[in-house]
């Protein structure tokens, strides 16, 4: 159903994704992609090749380290454990919904120029299947319709401003998570 509605070209809505192709992602910052999981307010990202639905939480679950030890690895991280044991043990309706996938975990670029590329290097690491993961950078940024002053690492941390007025959800840092307190911005992937 979704992708049928996969034709946006210009404004808000759910465009071809130019890099992944039979992927479909939602653009803009009010692409009218929100839906009701869990008795809570969530929007549709993407609709990935494999027909899956791609969804993240329209409100933070509140600030929560990466790892207290300061340990960067997704996969050791108590930010994994606590998302895929506490929270997603929280979710009460339709977790049934939720497929167990892996993840993109691959580093990111500050200064990338190149989408393509980081798309790769976040691509080359796989997490382990769970649940519940983060976003990755270039999926917040192919979430932008503004490619000219928004379209890669670079332009996007440039332009910070004007980025995150242009798009429906703003990811706290795009650089890689060492230390502190973050607002914790989710995902879980769910069967059509």
């Amino acid at each position: 159903m979704l992708r049928k509605q996969c034709n946006t070209e210009t404004g808000d809505g759910l465009y071809k994704d130019i890099y992944e192709e039979g992927k479909c992602t939602y653009k803009g910052a009010n692409p009218n992609n929100y839906i009701k999981f869990n008795n809570e307010i969530w929007r549709i990202l993407s609709v990935e090749v494999d027909g899956r639905i791609k969804i993240i939480r329209n409100e933070s679950i509140g600030n929560r380290a990466f790892d207290s030890e300061n340990n960067n690895a997704w996969e050791e991280s108590e930010l994994k454990i606590y998302l895929n044991g506490k929270y997603f043990e929280s979710i009460m309706t339709n977790q049934d919904k939720i497929e167990s996938s892996t993840w993109s975990i691959g580093e990111i670029k500050e200064n990338n120029n190149n989408l393509n590329e980081q798309i790769s290097d976040e691509n080359k690491i796989q997490s382990q299947n769970t649940s519940v993961g983060l976003i990755t950078a270039s999926e917040y940024i192919r979430a932008n319709n503004d490619i000219t002053n928004c379209g890669n690492m670079n332009l996007n941390n440039i332009n910070r401003t004007i980025c995150k007025e242009k798009i429906g959800f703003i990811l706290l840092s795009l650089k890689k998570v060492i230390y502190g307190q973050y607002q914790i911005i989710l995902m879980v992937v769910f069967l059509t």
